[in-house]
C-alpha cells in the first residue's frame, strides 16, 4: 500500500490540534460567525477524500496547521482538528486520534514541523502504520482565508490529491490567527494555553528569510569576495534566530561521505549554470554518521537513538548507530550569525565568469535540548532561490 502525505496549505494561518482538545469558547464563536454552515469543511474533506481513497489510502493522520511564516496560531490549531473530525464521516478512511498522534511521535522522537519534511513523514508511516498525513498552511488576504490541500504519497513524496476552499475573513478570524498556539498538539494536564500574542523578531534587512521549525534562517547578503591566489568566491551571510521564547534551539549542517571525503550536503549555482563548492563554513557546527549513513533521514535517526562519539575518535561498531559533531546552540529568543563561502572547483576558480543571481540549498537538522544530546530533531533542506550577487 502506498503511504501518503498530504499538504494542506491555508491562506490565513493554520496549525495542528488534538481531538481530546478543548477548543476556547471565543475560538469557536469567531468560527461560527464567518461560516455557520462551514460548507467549507465539508466540500474540502470530500473532495480530499476521493483522491486519496481512489489512492488505496485507508489510516491518516492530521498535525498542526502552520501559517506562511511556519508558525502554529489558536486559529489553526482549531481548524485542523475540525479538518480532522470531519474526515472521519467519510467513507473508506480511519482517522488517528490526535492525543495518540502525538504519543506516537514521542516514542519515535519525532516533531510536527519535522513531519513536513518527506523523510520523516516516511519515518512515521514506517512506525505507525500512517498512510496518509494532512498538513495545513494558513495565508490571510484582504477580506478571504484561503485553504489549499495537497495530498503527498509519504512513500513517493508525490502528489495524489489537492483541494481549495475560502472562508471569509473576520476581526475575530483575524485576531486568533495573531495568537501562537501552546506546545504539542493538545492543551496541557493544568489546562493552560498560551492566548497571550507573541512578538516575532523582525528581519527587516533580510534579502530572503526562511523558517524552519523555531529556527528563522535570514539570508542578509551575497556577494562576490576574491579569495587565495585571486579565486573568485561567494559569499553568503546568514543570521539564526530562535523564535521559541522559553526553549534553546539546536541546529547544525549535514555531512556525508562522498567519493572517499566528509562533505557538507550544499551546493550553490548560479545563473548561468555553473556549480560552486562549498570552501568553508563559519559560525554553524556540522554533524556526520559513519560511512553507512548515506542521508540526512539516517543521520536523524543515529543522532536522536545512537551515540555520540568524540570528534576526530574512531569508532567502528555500526550497531551502536554512532555519530560526531555538535549542534550550534541558540538561546530562546537570541540569534547567531553564521557564514559560507563557496568556490568553483579547480581552475574555473580563477575565471571572473560569473552569474548575476544564484540558486542555493544545504540540508541541516533542526532540533531542542543539548548540543550533545538533541531531542525532537528533523532533517530539512534550506533553500533560496533566484537571489542576486552583489559583483565587485
Amino acid at each position: 500500500m502506498k503511504r501518503v502525505f498530504c499538504l494542506v496549505v491555508i491562506s490565513v494561518l493554520f496549525c495542528g490540534c488534538a481531538t481530546t482538545q478543548r477548543v476556547p469558547a471565543e475560538n469557536q464563536k469567531a468560527i461560527e460567525t464567518s461560516d455557520t454552515k462551514q460548507e467549507w469543511l465539508t466540500n474540502l474533506s470530500g473532495k480530499l477524500s476521493k483522491g486519496i481513497v481512489v489512492k488505496g489510502v485507508k489510516k491518516i493522520a492530521c498535525i498542526d496547521f502552520i501559517d506562511l511564516q511556519g508558525r502554529t496560531t489558536e486559529l489553526g490549531r482549531y481548524l485542523a482538528e475540525q479538518l480532522s473530525v470531519e474526515m472521519v464521516n467519510e467513507e473508506g478512511i480511519s482517522v488517528v486520534d490526535r492525543a495518540n498522534l502525538k504519543i506516537i511521535l514521542a516514542e519515535h522522537k519525532l516533531t510536527l514541523s519535522g513531519l513536513m519534511e518527506p523523510e520523516n513523514a516516511k519515518i512515521l508511516g514506517k512506525f505507525a502504520g500512517i498512510d496518509a498525513i494532512l498538513i495545513g498552511t494558513v495565508t490571510i488576504l484582504d477580506s478571504d482565508i484561503v485553504i489549499s490541500v495537497k495530498a503527498i504519497s509519504t512513500e513517493t513524496a508525490q502528489i495524489v490529491a489537492a483541494a481549495k476552499a475560502t472562508i471569509k475573513k473576520t476581526s475575530e478570524l483575524q485576531q486568533l490567527s495573531t495568537r501562537e498556539a501552546a506546545s504539542g498538539l493538545a492543551s496541557s494536564s493544568s489546562g493552560e494555553t498560551n492566548s497571550t500574542p507573541k512578538t516575532i523578531p523582525s528581519d527587516s534587512n533580510a534579502i530572503a528569510t526562511k523558517d524552519l521549525g523555531s529556527i528563522r534562517i535570514a539570508l542578509l547578503s551575497v556577494r562576490q569576495v576574491i579569495g587565495n591566489s585571486d579565486a573568485q568566491q561567494v559569499q553568503l551571510v546568514f543570521d539564526l534566530t530562535n523564535l521559541n521564547l522559553k526553549e534553546n534551539g539546536l541546529i547544525a549542517a549535514v555531512r556525508l561521505y562522498s567519493a572517499g571525503q566528509i562533505l557538507i550536503k550544499s551546493q550553490l549555482i548560479d545563473s548561468i549554470g555553473q556549480t560552486w563548492e562549498l570552501n568553508r563554513i563559519s559560525g554553524l557546527s556540522e554533524v556526520r554518521g559513519g560511512q553507512e549513513i548515506k542521508n540526512g533521514a539516517q543521520l536523524m535517526l543515529n543522532i536522536m537513538n545512537g551515540k555520540h562519539i568524540d570528534e576526530g575518535a574512531s569508532y567502528y561498531n555500526t550497531n551502536d548507530n554512532p555519530w560526531w559533531g555538535v549542534f550550534t546552540e541558540i538561546p530562546a529568543t537570541q540569534s547567531k550569525r553564521f557564514t559560507m563561502m563557496f568556490q568553483k572547483p579547480g581552475q574555473a576558480a580563477y575565471s571572473k565568469k560569473i552569474g548575476d543571481a544564484i540558486q542555493f540549498e544545504c540540508e541541516l537538522i533542526i532540533g531542542k535540548g543539548s548540543p550533545e544530546k538533541p531531542e525532537n530533531c528533523f532533517v530539512t533542506t534550506l533553500m533560496f532561490d533566484n537571489i542576486s550577487i552583489s559583483v565587485k
